[in-house]
């Protein structure tokens, strides 16, 4: 009874916490763990942490990664940014802490009557947007700023103030533990410093209405796993509360100290919130009752507060894209991550930055800046860590269909070099057998092995492994080869009309015994008056099949017109073929004559001039023009041509037009020119006019002399 009267107490609790929206939660110690097995509270816990859901990518990162993979796809057909950004929609603005440049947060500290500070508020401002220190004791923890500027490669740089200490008129036990009660003690604070005349738009660093991230620390003892007082991040959820014109947010809640009133104040928990706020998920298992157990065996910051973010964090948070291996034989170099963006993706078919897939990833986990206490692994010479990603989305397209808790298998995994597996099995966590180093391999029949999830064979390899330290280099195979063959090495389009297309087709077959994955066509050189006429990319022509591709040619320009186009491919014989197009932009001769013949009307009381304009068009070839111009202009007067009629191609089916032009000074002299236009609405060719019985004169303006009469 005094069991099942606790556990119905937690999940009251637990239910106070999911109605606070919480996104992320500190992981529980395994004396915890083992501690609520014993007291029978385990299964309600996991199953609150489960409704938080911060074992979840966040939903907004996803839709950034499926826009920034998209971008990708149409850069490797060659359009251009002006293009894409016509073609391709941003997401809306995720409302959470942006993954690049300068970015301003806050922190709060909040004391009470029975629970009084112990760390000064300046040591936590420096451990939280203090520079980088590698010999303080607690690198490469010293500071939040200085991990997250070695984890992105200086891409992000996180400033910021500390409000506090502030302590409240009451005791901790007086905080109702509910949301109310929270955002409650977090808006007495704000309002006291916002009483103070502190800004607090400086922190919204998207201009998007929201302070993008902000800090809580507490003092006093922390509770148990997923209580009140535990480590997590959240949301704000009274939209209504204004401070400068912004909107609250996501937020971390944590300890000052986790031994309170023992020890010193670190920023990791800060450090493993500020990944959440960024949009990771965690990594470690929440229930090792459900699928694969382990998470990443405590190795990531995302896991167990160590270390350096793993290679798949950093390519979600745009911190670096992997090299690809999809097919053939090659030889790669990886120097660390831990000060490099360097990782390799291998799997069939694989293409760069798309992130939405099945496939290994290869990093350099040589023990320096964020991974420098891995110096206890090999001696710091750590090796080859190989993660079996499966970043798929799920059938809404707004979430990863796998996670690190609750799925058949993970989302990331750490393939263990000695094959047994103890991360899977609770054995242990991560240790020096699992990383691949000079004399072992890793391939199709190896255990592990290459396989897919589904038990397939990739027929990839990775041997040869060659240094211990930084840079380490390896050899990556593949098995059935595609071989790629072009149906000509060229096409020719011939005479092309300006503003008309041509298209012909090009043949690519595949002549090997692997698919042969095409990942884009682009031009490299050369006119942009042709294109191609497929956008779809990848596509894949299975073995001793083919498939036409077209090409364009759409006449801008006039005269001899040259483009080459690259044909990307996982043929590693010919990984890019080459195509020439040629072509000539056509424009025939387009005579135009204009004779001007100038009357006075004496009918008209005030004897009004006018002209009587003929105008005769004649074409050495078909040719489509898109419109002819008659303007006049006053001689000598220096104003601009004014457009007195537009004609079309139609209007000359006769071959001529006669048009008059009514209401003239009987006085002035009238410069009259006709104009033929392309579509683009250039000058193709130009006729001015004449006195009445002289010959024509192209291309050159003739006074009229005016006589009366």
């Amino acid at each position: 009874m005094l069991i099942r009267n606790r556990v119905f107490f937690l999940l009251l609790i637990f239910i106070l916490l999911l109605n606070a929206g919480l996104r992320a939660l500190e992981p529980p110690t395994r004396e915890q763990i083992q501690k609520y097995k014993q007291d029978g509270t385990y299964a309600a816990r996991v199953a609150a942490a489960r409704e938080i859901g911060n074992h979840r990518m966040d939903p907004d990162v996803v839709a950034q990664l499926n826009y920034r993979v998209k971008r990708l796809a149409l850069e490797a057909q060659g359009l251009s940014p002006q293009e894409i950004d016509r073609l391709l929609a941003p997401p809306p603005s995720r409302r959470g802490m942006p993954t690049r440049g300068q970015v301003k947060v806050l922190a709060i500290l909040v004391a009470f009557q029975d629970y009084a500070p112990i760390t000064s508020a300046d040591f936590i401002a420096l451990k939280l947007f203090g520079s980088e220190d590698i010999y303080d004791p607690t690198y490469p923890y010293e500071t939040m700023r200085a991990y997250y500027s070695r984890a992105s490669y200086s891409q992000l740089d996180i400033q910021g103030n500390v409000l506090g200490w502030y302590t409240t008129a009451y005791n901790r036990s007086q905080v109702e533990e509910t949301t109310q009660g929270r955002q409650n003690l977090i808006k007495e604070v704000l309002n006291y410093y916002d009483t103070q005349g502190h800004d607090f738009s400086q922190y919204d660093n998207d201009n998007d209405g929201y302070i993008d991230y902000f800090l809580v620390f507490w003092t006093g003892p922390h509770g148990e796993w997923a209580s009140f007082w535990w480590g997590y991040q959240t949301t704000f959820s009274d939209t209504s509360y204004l401070l400068d014109g912004k909107r609250l947010r996501r937020y971390s809640w944590q300890w000052e100290l986790y031994n309170y009133p023992s020890g010193q104040f670190t920023p990791q928990v800060a450090i493993h919130e500020t990944g959440h706020a960024l949009g990771l998920p965690d990594y470690y298992d929440y229930d090792d009752s459900i699928g694969p157990k382990g998470g990443v065996g405590g190795f990531d910051m995302m896991d167990s507060n160590n270390f350096d973010h793993n290679a798949f964090s950093k390519f979600v948070l745009d911190w670096l894209t992997p090299a690809v291996f999809s097919s053939g034989s090659q030889v790669y170099s990886l120097r660390a991550t831990g000060n490099y963006p360097e990782a390799l993706i291998f799997f069939p078919g694989a293409i760069s930055g798309d992130i939405f897939n099945e496939y290994y990833l290869v990093q350099n986990r040589y023990a320096i800046k964020n991974d420098s206490r891995l110096v206890s692994v090999n001696g710091g010479n750590v090796g080859l860590a190989v993660w079996h990603v499966d970043a798929r989305l799920n059938s809404y397209g707004t979430n990863f269909l796998y996670d690190n808790s609750y799925t058949e298998h993970k989302l990331l995994m750490l393939v263990q070099a000695d094959g047994l597996d103890e991360i899977e099995l609770g054995i242990r966590g991560v240790n020096a057998a699992d990383f691949y180093r000079p004399g072992s391999e890793l391939g199709p029949s190896t255990y592990p092995a290459t396989l897919r999830y589904d038990g397939s064979p990739t027929g990839m390899g990775m041997t040869e492994i060659t240094g211990s330290g930084t840079p380490i280099s390896f050899r990556m195979y593949a098995g059935a080869n595609p071989a790629l063959r072009l149906s000509s090495s060229s096409l020719s389009f011939g005479q092309v009309n300006v503003c008309t297309n041509a298209d012909l087709t090009l043949t690519i077959y595949n002549d090997g015994a692997g698919p042969l994955i095409v990942n884009s066509i682009s031009r490299l050189s050369g006119a942009t008056d042709f294109s191609c006429l497929t956008t779809t990319f990848p596509f894949t022509v299975n073995a001793g099949s083919s498939r036409e591709v077209g090409f364009r040619l759409g006449a801008y320009n006039t005269g001899p017109l040259t483009a080459t186009f690259a044909i990307n491919s996982n043929d590693p014989s010919t990984p890019q073929a080459l195509l020439s197009l040629s072509g000539t932009g056509f424009i025939p001769e387009i005579n135009i004559n204009i004779q001007v013949e100038r009357k006075v009307e004496r009918a008209w009381i005030l004897q009004r001039a006018f002209a009587r304009i003929t105008i005769q068009v004649s074409k050495a070839a078909p040719f489509n023009v898109d419109s002819y111009q008659l303007t006049r202009q006053e001689a000598g007067s220096g104003a601009n041509p004014h457009i007195v009629q537009t004609f079309r191609d139609s209007d000359f089916s006769s071959g001529q037009v006669v048009y008059i032009d009514k209401y003239l000074e009987a006085d002035k002299t009238y410069l009259y020119t006709i104009q033929a236009l392309d579509c683009y609405g250039r000058v193709i060719s130009s006729s001015s006019q004449q006195k009445t019985g002289s010959e024509l004169t192209r291309e050159k303006i003739l006074k009229i002399i005016n006589k009366k009469g």
